[in-house]
């Protein structure tokens, strides 16, 4: 039992280890209506995001980094509350149209 115990200890430390080595992936991307002045760097889910001047990247190791929010406009929305006023935003290989965009901003503000 004691080594089976060990066994299993050992099994979540090598799994846990193979998932903090995950490559990173770039799960979304943004532009700024108006540059920031200053870097800005948060996070919506697990997903970390950096913003600097106008161009924003969200970064993950994989797309369940988004757990929870797999709906596009309900991302581009907690990206434009963290982030401000977006111009363009990209994720799961959909672009946001000028509509997409007005909304995203509209609900952001709420």
């Amino acid at each position: 039992m004691k080594h089976l115990f060990i066994a299993m200890m050992f099994g979540l430390l090598a799994v846990s280890a193979a998932y903090a080595d995950a490559p990173t992936k770039i799960l979304g991307e943004a532009t700024l209506a108006t540059p920031l002045r200053q870097v800005k760097e948060f996070a919506v889910k697990h997903v970390a995001w950096r913003c600097d001047g106008e161009k924003c990247v969200g970064t993950g190791s994989s797309a369940r980094d988004w757990q929870g929010l797999d709906v596009f406009m309900t991302r581009c929305t907690k990206v434009a509350a963290s982030a401000g006023p977006l111009a363009s935003f990209s994720s799961g290989g959909r672009v946001a149209d000028k509509s997409d965009i007005a909304t995203c901003n509209r609900l952001a503000k709420k």
